[in-house]
């Protein structure tokens, strides 16, 4: 999110996210930006785990000194994974 190599013209974008106007002319921005509009925060670091349809598996999760809490955090997500393995996809297709 600090990158601040400058977007093309084409891709600059008014946001209101968080809930102010701001023009957004810069990669970090653009990444700032969709963290709060999809997830609600502006956090670094803020972790998320994906399925492949880009569903969470676990809640988000804001940096913690503790290694314990984000093993936990990343087991969540694993079984979580590994449930939804069974499950059909959003194409009503089964995972081979």
């Amino acid at each position: 999110m600090d990158d601040r190599t400058s977007l093309p013209e084409n891709e600059q974008f008014i946001s209101e996210a968080m809930g102010r106007e701001r023009k957004i002319t810069r990669v970090g921005q653009k990444w700032s930006t969709f963290q709060a509009e999809r997830y609600g925060v502006n956090t670094q670091p803020y972790y998320v785990i994906l399925d492949h349809d880009e569903n969470m598996l676990a809640p988000g999760y804001e940096y913690h000194a503790s290694v314990e809490r984000f093993v936990n955090f990343l087991d969540q997500g694993i079984k979580n994974y590994k449930k939804n393995q069974s499950l059909p996809n959003r194409n009503g297709q089964s995972p081979d």
